[in-house]
Order: structure tokens, then C-alpha cells, then sequence
């Protein structure tokens, strides 16, 4: 199949980049400490003369500093990483849909595929492997800010790196500890990853429970409510302040809501204390600066979604092709119900958002 061995290429080319820059952002296949060799020995450039002697507090801080802000540098490539990632496997995706276009939609036997499908499963795996590099880095990073802070306080390092090692080993051991399960069943990242495979290779249908490409293993929860089917969702990409399609998404940090970044800065800046209520009805979160960020899985899954509109392979006013086959079951009165209701929520957001810029003005 030509369309996907051209994407498998690419995808290839991501993971075999040369140059200092793709090998801090490409995916690692290498054993599992090896990423920690590599951590290490930009923090050994921590000077040695500092072992076993008191740390002198202003240089002391200054290179436990420089040191984090190396490490935060790396956490942006591994970022980027699962961004170039995610593009590739949202391109598979969409050969895949070409491949099933004439099947008869089902969701189990599209999980099955999912998951027997060699580079889908290589992506996840990659992507995975990114996402635990940056958790790591993410708890050495806090560590450092922490010994930071205590010599900030006055408090005496005679070893650095002993110290440093004391404290974040346990941390690091513990998240190793934990199953996929525990470790991505409820993080945005993956989930925006996996959201946007699943809505590219079904042109749309609603996403399935996460759990259901993440098997349980032994340690995560044995609860009655295993076997219980989890529905899937669908998702709007609908803005509730301008009631178009999300531009340059922004979501809330305080709730889960997402907004066009223009307009949700728009209403940032018009209020004098910079905050704002959730302009979603209903929701009593109150919005800042400081409580919003750009969200580059869902501008993914927004530029996936439009361009099935654009081809039309997807349903009416944002409603996805899941939403269309529960709605294939409804008697006509059900339908003009659901369509008055969705009026409703629109109006009641306008009304919101207007007396918001009302009490601004």
C-alpha cells in the first residue's frame, strides 16, 4: 500500500534524524538508563571541587540554576518530540481510514485494528517512551529547585551531587514503580495523542475509554466497574465565546474547558483584575493568565477535524460520525429536542460572556 509505506518513511526519518538538536528530540530505542546516563552528565557539571566542601550560597545556587535550566531546555525538545510524533501518527491514521473506508464501522474491530496495526503500536510506544523522559526530567528539575531553595535558606551542601541523588532517586523509583495504567490513563498529553488517532482513523467517532488501549496489569485498581462498558465521547471544537471552531486553542488549567486564544485573551484584558468566570454555563471556575495554556494536542485534533470537513467525512455542525450513528436511532421529536437544547446552551454562553464584559466595562 504505497500511501502507507510513504508515511512510514516519515515516520522513520523523525526517528533516524542526525545532529545534536533530533538527538535530544527524537525517539530513543536505547536501554532505559541510557536517557539517565545522559541526564547525569549534565548535572555532573556540577564542579567537583564542591564534594564534600561547603557550597558557597551564591555560586552554589547560580550552578544549580544554570544546571536546571539545561535540563528544562531538554524537556522542550522531548516536547517537541511527541508533537512530531503525534503528526506522523495522525498522517498513518488518516491511510488507515483510506484502507477501511468501505468497512462498516465498528468500534471493537477499529480498537482491534488500532492496536494490530505494527506502526500505530511503535508511535504509542515512542510516545510513551517521551512522555516518561519528560516526567523524569521533570522530577529532577523540581529536585534541583528544591536544594536551591535550601541554600537560598542559609543551609549548608558539603556534597552536592550526594544530596541531589539522595533526594530524587526515591522519587524517580517511584514513578518507574507505577503501570501504564497509573502513569497515562488520566494524562492530557497521551490522551490528546490517542484522541487524535482515533477521530482521524474513524473520521470522527466518538473516543473510546483510554483504558481500552491501555490493558490492566497487575497493581492498578481490581474494581466492579472494570467490566462496565465506558461509552464514547465525543468532542466539540466549537469556541463557547465566539461559537466558531476553536482558533489557537487555549484550555483551562482549573477546568476542563477550551477556548479560541484571541477571544479568551480578549476577555483576560478587558477586565481590570484580569480574571474572568468560565464563560462555559455552568461552570463557576474563574479564568486568569495564569490558568490557561496553549494546547497543542487539541490545535492537532482541530486541524484533523477540519480537514475532515473539508472532505466531508464528518457530520453536521461538529457533531461527529459517532454521534451521527446514535442519532440514526431517534424519531424526528428527539432530534428537534437535542437541536433546541444546543440553542439554548449557545445563548445562555452569549448571555454569559456579555454581562462578563459588562461588569469590565
Amino acid at each position: 500500500m504505497p500511501s502507507l509505506d510513504k508515511r512510514h518513511r516519515k515516520k522513520q526519518r523523525v526517528a533516524d534524524s542526525d545532529g545534536d538538536a533530533s538527538d535530544a528530540s527524537a525517539p530513543d530505542h536505547r536501554e532505559p538508563d541510557t536517557q539517565a546516563r545522559r541526564n547525569d552528565a549534565i548535572l555532573a557539571k556540577v564542579d567537583p571541587e564542591y564534594r564534600n566542601t561547603p557550597v558557597d550560597l551564591r555560586q552554589g545556587e547560580s550552578k544549580l540554576r544554570l544546571v536546571a535550566s539545561q535540563l528544562t531546555t531538554v524537556k522542550k525538545r522531548v516536547a517537541e518530540t511527541v508533537g512530531a510524533l503525534s503528526d506522523v501518527a495522525g498522517e498513518w491514521a488518516q491511510a488507515l481510514a483510506e484502507a477501511h473506508r468501505d468497512d462498516e464501522y465498528d468500534e471493537d474491530s477499529r480498537i482491534a485494528a488500532l492496536l494490530a496495526d505494527d506502526t500505530i503500536s511503535q508511535l504509542d510506544k515512542d510516545v510513551r517512551s517521551a512522555i516518561d523522559r519528560d516526567a523524569e526530567l521533570e522530577i529532577r528539575v523540581a529536585t534541583l529547585s528544591d536544594l536551591r531553595g535550601r541554600l537560598s535558606q542559609g543551609h549548608q551542601l558539603r556534597d552536592v551531587n550526594k544530596e541531589y541523588e539522595q533526594r530524587v532517586q526515591p522519587k524517580l523509583d517511584e514513578y518507574r514503580s507505577k503501570t501504564p495504567r497509573q502513569r497515562f490513563e488520566n494524562l492530557k498529553t497521551y490522551n490528546a495523542f490517542r484522541n487524535l488517532v482515533w477521530e482521524t482513523f474513524t473520521d470522527g467517532a466518538g473516543v473510546p475509554n483510554v483504558k481500552k488501549f491501555l490493558p490492566r496489569e497487575d497493581g492498578d485498581e481490581d474494581s466492579d466497574d472494570e467490566d462496565v462498558e465506558f461509552g464514547a465521547q465525543t468532542h466539540s471544537f466549537t469556541c463557547p465565546i465566539t461559537l466558531a471552531t476553536l482558533e489557537d486553542p487555549y484550555t483551562s488549567t482549573v477546568c476542563p474547558h477550551s477556548f479560541s486564544g484571541p477571544a479568551i485573551k480578549e476577555m483576560l484584558s478587558g477586565d481590570a483584575s484580569g480574571r474572568v468566570g468560565c464563560p462555559v454555563t455552568g461552570c463557576d471556575k474563574v479564568l486568569s493568565a495564569g490558568t490557561i495554556a496553549r494546547d497543542e494536542g487539541l490545535r492537532r485534533r482541530v486541524a484533523a477535524y477540519e480537514q475532515r470537513v473539508r472532505e466531508g467525512r464528518t457530520q453536521q455542525g461538529g457533531a461527529t460520525q459517532g454521534r451521527t450513528f446514535v442519532q440514526m436511532d431517534l424519531d424526528s421529536e428527539e432530534e428537534e429536542g437535542d437541536e433546541d437544547e444546543a440553542e439554548e446552551e449557545r445563548v445562555a454562553a452569549v448571555k454569559k460572556v456579555k454581562r462578563e464584559k459588562g461588569r469590565a466595562a
